[in-house]
């Protein structure tokens, strides 16, 4: 875009500044512009043309100003990529010519030197005439006549010297030398100058011939006769620019150049002139103001209205009616009902009319002027208008009471799994006396309990002596899931203010937990030892190591053997000493080429130890990780401290909590928590203290064990196992519940005969269908994708509320003509809603869905502003019927006679074929919206890239259409794309497009969604980078692909590559 392209684009997008300033700001700039390209120009032919000059260097005693030379134009020719100023490139093209002139000069000093040789200088001088003899070819042409003269006459004073000179002394012989070099010299300047001045002169000419056709094209602008002095002036101008262009012949450049100047400034001064006359404005008042009824030809449906027409007259003739656009009456700007011009060729006085609606003084105070809606006040005409019926009464509000806090709190107490631990310092909030945790079978509640409450505003604490920390679930066996209640009464805290009288009811709360037990042990699983388990021994407990037990083998941990007295490990040694810097621990690795195990359970068979003596360690904790550098604790480990596992006597011998194994050989205690991901297995234990252990002498148990075995869940779906495991069903129809019966009471308003809160139940009615068909996939999302989709609904409740109120303070004044001007905007914006429901979202409509949509939020805005009446708000409905009305008629020809198709950007699908080293499948639902007659287009994907390497094979009609038969699965192409009858094959190996109906009702009802897939195949030998662009129906765009995230298709022989596909981007 050139400079003076961008300027006028400038001032058309600036058009709040001043026109003066604009039109001064293109003159200055279009100067500027034109002077730097002739400064650069200049400087760049400058450069060219002394190429010349560096031939004449070709001799060794020139080699030091030549290298002079070439660093000369070599830093000059930079500038002429720089973007520099005017008089910078001034500046740089003086210093150049005076570089250049110096080494010239130098190049003469030595030409100059005298020769002492006399053959030598006669060298010199015949090769300088046969130089000089050669150029005057150069000046062949008649224009160059008196630089060859010239020449020629030194030439022929010079040459017989060449051949007659054995009585010339040397020192005229040099003179000769000198004069001929000056004026070949000479010569070569001369004929430079004179094409620069050809070039120049040309250049200005056409220079001039633009600049009169600006001028013609501007006075043509100057049809008013208000500019009439401005023509005459830019005329005058313009007569003596094309006189002096009938003479050009004979001018110089700079001549040319002049006289531009003198025509660009009076151009530039006549559109100041006009700007400023522009400025000045047109002006208008007001007279004759009447009211009539309709023509009875007018169809009088509602609203009722009457006609108010007046005169309208200008200071100036109007160019045309359609300059006048509105009128301002009231302060608002009403449309035009009709205009015409009172006398034609006057073109002064306008009769105006516009429609009123209600009886009132009506105060005509304006219009508005041009696209621009410059508002043109005048002195204002007031009419009365009456005869309207008196409106109906104003009906009453009606009013919804949501308590969303039903929802919102339960909701956020929803947790992804299972329930997380509680802090001390955790606060929960609760709308009812009802809570939910979901824990292991055999956990102990205490820790999972909230220590503070709030419910009504109100903080209550959790008894410091409670007791009902555990639930028995040993009656529970073989059940996934097992739900009990456990009732806690917290108390109110003593920090809590409240105006309330204190009494039994408000000191205490009774909350009910619903505790979800969730047991993973009935699940499929395999015993795994040292079968597909090592024992790291470098990092695992050394007791026996360190007591040279040669006996006994920390491996036969793992030896699947629970009976054998030799299979066991110890560290009776230990025994009443301090164990605190061992390593209390055992690890445990899978063996190679094993999957990661999933692991929820540990079984430890243990012995008595020292003294005969059951006693366990301080704590027993199970780590997993992936690196065995890092463990993380698994979640849910249902015993933990000894205490967990069972009673204990007064000598801390585990009484209870095990089982006999093996005819006592061995005592059974098992471990269970939540599934976890493990490459690494870590048993790790925390010594018990003995009774009389202090902490400067500090002594442990010992204990020994005979067999640890782990198991490992065979289902490693673990997202999909844990939904079948935990069970939030009533907690979650609870809250989905409460969404449900909040939107029906948006919905059953019972709205009144102003239609106020028609729109609001139409919403409240989509909001209901929506939720109702997706409830139940809600149901079973777990966590933070149950709470996502949940709010969603609630935040549409919320705008519902919002609504609600706005409805409810269009009219706070009950003004009777305000009311039934309401009723008939809402009725309007009812139907611009259900239209822009069932109207497709497909690219070919969404020019008429985004003006639907304005139009829809600019009545909107104006019936919940301020300053609305009972006509501006009809006026607006008639405006926006009118407009509405031909949107909806081009939709509906649109959709009866084209095929309209979306597609789900969301469905959008990329992925490896499988058993295809270099295909991929891109699928994506398709929803068919209509379909023209004849249809029978093919669906094509488009990529950003052209390369005949890569091959997309389209999808055909008879695939994707209504009509096709639906496929039985979509892994079964329906068609190759290039047979009529295709014989069957494996379909994994197929490059074929596919399209498999999704939708259970008929096919030939309309709209009916499709799953369609395309296959992209890279026959090449390297590996693609595949950006997609669009998804065409013929040659047109139905679906723009852009935001997909680009791929790698790995080529015919690259070695297939069994990790996840790379994708670029999120």
């Amino acid at each position: 875009m050139s400079k003076k392209t961008k300027l006028i684009i400038g001032a058309v997008l600036g058009g709040a500044i001043l026109a003066g300033g604009i039109t001064a700001g293109i003159v200055l700039s279009s100067k500027k512009d034109s002077n730097e390209s002739q400064n650069k120009k200049k400087l760049h032919t400058n450069i060219e043309n002394s190429k010349s000059f560096k031939e004449s260097l070709s001799e060794p005693k020139y080699s030091e100003i030549k290298n002079d030379y070439d660093a000369l134009v070599s830093t000059y020719s930079k500038y002429l990529t720089q973007g520099l100023t005017d008089q910078e490139y001034k500046n740089h093209l003086d210093k150049f010519n005076q570089e250049l002139n110096k080494l010239k000069a130098r190049k003469q000093a030595i030409d100059n030197t005298p020769t002492t040789n006399k053959q030598k200088l006669v060298d010199k001088l015949t090769k300088k005439v046969t130089e000089s003899k050669e150029y005057l070819t150069e000046l062949e042409n008649s224009e160059y006549k008196s630089i060859k003269d010239a020449l020629s006459s030194v030439i022929s004073e010079v040459e017989p010297l060449v051949t007659n000179n054995d009585n010339v002394e040397i020192t005229e012989l040099n003179s000769k030398l000198n004069k001929l070099n000056d004026a070949l010299t000479k010569a070569k300047q001369d004929k430079q100058s004179f094409d620069q001045e050809k070039t120049s002169k040309a250049t200005k000419t056409e220079e001039l011939k633009t600049k009169l056709s600006e001028v013609n094209e501007f006075l043509n602008t100057l049809t008013n006769d208000k500019y009439n002095a401005i023509k005459t002036e830019l005329t005058s101008a313009k007569t003596n620019a094309e006189t002096f262009q009938t003479n050009i012949a004979s001018k110089t450049s700079n001549e040319i150049n002049t006289e531009i100047v003198k025509l660009n400034g009076a151009l530039t001064k006549a559109k100041s002139d006009k700007d400023t006359k522009d400025a000045e404005g047109i002006t208008f008042s007001a007279a004759n103001a009447s009211v009539a009824e309709p023509s009875s030809t007018d169809e009088q449906s509602e609203p009722k209205y009457k006609l108010v027409s007046f005169e309208l007259t200008g200071s100036e003739a109007l160019d045309e009616l359609d300059s006048i656009t509105k009128v301002v009456v009231d302060n608002n700007a009403l449309s035009i009902e009709s205009k015409t011009f009172k006398n034609e060729t006057e073109k002064k006085v306008i009769t105006v009319s516009f429609k009123v609606f209600e009886n009132k003084t009506y105060s005509i105070s304006g219009i508005q002027y041009k696209t621009s809606n410059e508002v043109k006040s005048f002195t204002p005409l007031t009419i009365q208008v009456s005869g309207f019926q008196e409106d109906p009464e104003v009906p009453e509000n009606v009013t919804v009471e949501n308590n969303l806090n039903t929802i919102e709190i339960p909701l956020n107490n929803v947790h992804e799994g299972l329930s997380p631990v509680m802090s001390d310092d955790k606060v929960v909030e609760l709308s009812s006396n009802t809570y939910y945790l979901y824990l292991i079978k055999g956990e102990k509640v205490d820790k999972y309990l909230p220590k503070k409450i709030k419910k009504d505003g109100k903080l209550y604490n959790i008894p410091t002596n409670i007791n009902q920390t555990s639930l028995a679930v040993t009656d529970v066996s073989q059940q996934k899931f097992y739900e009990k209640d456990l009732s806690v009464v917290y108390t109110l805290s003593e920090t809590q203010e409240t105006d309330e009288p204190q009494n039994s009811d408000t000191n205490s709360l009774t909350v009910m937990f619903k505790v979800g037990f969730v047991d993973y042990n009935v699940e499929a699983k395999t015993h795994i030892y040292n079968n597909k388990l090592d024992i790291d021994e470098e990092n695992s407990n050394d007791a026996l190591k360190r007591h040279n037990e040669t006996n006994h083998q920390i491996s036969t941990l793992i030896n699947n053997d629970t009976n054998s007295n030799n299979g066991r490990w110890h560290n009776w040694n230990d025994f009443n000493t301090d164990q605190s810097n061992y390593k209390n621990y055992f690890t445990f690795v899978r063996k190679n080429m094993e999957e990661t195990f999933l692991i929820n359970s540990v079984d430890l068979y243990l012995k008595e130890a020292n003294m005969q003596k059951f006693v366990l360690p301080k704590d027993i904790k199970i780590l997993v990780s992936d690196d065995g550098q890092t463990y993380t604790k698994v979640q849910h480990q249902d015993k933990v401290l000894h205490s967990d596992f069972g009673t204990e006597n007064n000598e801390n011998v585990l009484t209870s909590g095990f089982t006999y194994e093996n005819s006592s050989v061995a005592n059974l205690v098992k471990i269970t928590f939540e599934p976890t991901f493990a490459k690494y297995i870590r048993l790790q234990w925390t010594p018990r203290e003995l009774n009389d252990s202090t902490q400067e002498n500090k002594k442990h148990y010992a204990w020994q064990i005979s067999e640890i075995k782990f198991y490992d869940i065979n289902n490693k779906n673990l997202d999909s196992l844990k939904s079948t495991y935990i069970d939030k069903t009533k907690e979650k129809e609870s809250i989905l519940t409460n969404i449900s019966n909040s939107i029906e009471k948006f919905k059953n308003i019972d709205d009144v005969s102003s239609k106020r809160y028609s729109l609001i139940i139409q919403k409240a009615d989509d909001i209901l269908t929506s939720f109702t068909s997706n409830k139940e996939s809600i149901k079973k999302l777990d966590g933070e994708k149950f709470k996502e989709k949940t709010k969603s609904y609630l935040d549409k409740i919320k705008e519902l509320n919002v609504l609600l109120m706005s409805a409810n303070s269009q009219n706070t004044t009950k003004d009777k003509g305000i009311e039934v001007a309401l009723k008939s905007a809402r009725e309007t914006l009812s139907k611009i809603y259900t239209f822009l429901n069932n109207t497709p979202k497909v690219i070919s409509l969404q020019e008429k869905i985004t003006k639907s949509t304005q139009l829809f939020n600019s009545l909107n805005e104006l019936i919940n502003s301020d300053n609305k009446t009972k006509t501006s708000i009809f006026d607006k409905v008639l405006e926006v019927n009118t407009q509405f009305k031909e949107i909806e008629d081009s939709v509906n020809m649109i959709k009866n006679s084209e095929t309209l198709l979306s597609i789900d950007n969301e469905s959008i699908k990329v992925k490896a074929k499988e058993n295809m080293n270099n295909a991929y499948e891109v699928s994506m639902d398709l929803t068919i919206h209509t379909l023209k007659e004849q249809e029978n287009q093919s669906l094509k994907l488009k990529l950003n890239q052209d390369d005949e390497n890569i091959t997309i094979i389209d999808i055909q009609y008879n695939d994707w259409s209504v009509n096709a038969r639906p496929s039985n699965s979509d892994s079964q192409p329906s068609n190759t794309g290039t047979q009529e009858n295709p014989t069957s094959s494996d379909s994994s190996m197929q490059n074929t497009p596919t399209a498999t109906s999704v939708e259970t009702n008929s096919e030939s009802t309309l709209p009916v969604t499709k799953k369609i897939t395309f296959t992209i195949t890279n026959t090449s030998s390297t590996k693609k980078t595949i950006n997609l662009k669009e998804i065409l129906l013929g040659e047109t765009k139905i679906n723009d692909l852009s935001e997909v995230p680009s791929f790698e298709i790995n080529g015919q022989t690259t070695t297939t590559d069994m990790s996840e596909p790379t994708v670029e981007g999120s």
